[in-house]
């Protein structure tokens, strides 16, 4: 994406729904959070139908929306965006079921400032905009009902965002495929030229700087997990394997914090 401006609207296409008998049509807005092209998120709000039909007494407004923040992988590279990743698929049925959508771009490893911790910072950032939402863009949008949705090494951002948060205290997160133990996936040789890691983190664990680094940035290092977390799992990806996921949860399950995995 090119620069953009500190916000816009337009009609969000194709129609998601159909109310009384018109097509609905969603809002799709973007802002800004940092000055690089790739700080962003787009968030798309249910047509107002929608916002006065879900909202839930004693959480928030109303009339207040629950929101989903996606984070699109594509192993931190430069050529996978918030436009062309396949998490962005899931924003029309999402929109449909009565959430608003925040769609989070950062800056990726070849970004001046991206990779860790840059690409983990912005999207803390963006999570921290989305605080500022309600009062400040007076957008129906509930707070205390945030699920964050991570895919592959989107995962592994919305896992380590989920545990730093604290402006924005999601009540899940899920990781479809996340990259959760970066030395292992740095062991493994993951992604099609087997260096993801090593680009993203700006070195190998294999000096104590690096080991240090890697903790800092590692899901599985964060343990025990204190908000629910949901991980989605392939048995047959070769992308992010099983294997990785299955260690997270052990993992997990060992650790036994306050939230559930």
């Amino acid at each position: 994406p090119g620069r953009l401006p500190s916000s816009y609207s337009s009609p969000c296409s194709p129609p998601i729904g159909s109310l009384g008998g018109l097509m609905a049509v969603a809002s799709t807005s973007v802002f800004k959070y940092g000055d690089h092209e790739s700080q962003w998120v787009r968030l798309t709000v249910p047509p107002e139908p929608w916002t006065k039909m879900r909202g839930t007494p004693g959480e928030g407004a109303p009339d207040s929306l629950p929101v989903a923040v996606l984070i699109h992988g594509g192993y931190w590279k430069q050529k996978w965006t918030a436009d062309n990743a396949g998490i962005k698929e899931l924003v029309p049925d999402l929109c449909a079921r009565g959430f608003a959508v925040m769609e989070v771009e950062y800056r990726r490893r070849d970004d001046p400032g991206g990779g860790w911790p840059g690409s983990n910072e912005d999207c803390l950032a963006a999570l921290n905009l989305l605080g500022t939402m309600p009062h400040e863009k007076r957008l129906p949008l509930d707070l205390a009902r945030v699920v964050i949705i991570g895919h592959s090494a989107g995962g592994q951002l919305a896992l380590w965002v989920g545990a730093k948060s604290e402006q924005v205290k999601p009540r899940l997160v899920v990781g479809v495929a996340p990259v959760c133990n970066l030395t292992e996936a740095y062991r493994a040789k993951l992604s099609d030229e087997g260096d993801a890691v090593e680009l993203y983190m700006h070195c190998t664990p294999d000096t104590a700087a690096g080991e240090e680094a890697y903790k800092r940035a590692c899901p599985t290092k964060l343990l025990p997990v204190t908000v629910p977390t949901l991980i989605v799992q392939g048995s047959t990806d070769t992308d992010v394997p099983s294997w990785l996921s299955l260690n997270y949860y052990s993992d997990a399950m060992a650790a036994r914090g306050a939230s559930e995995v």
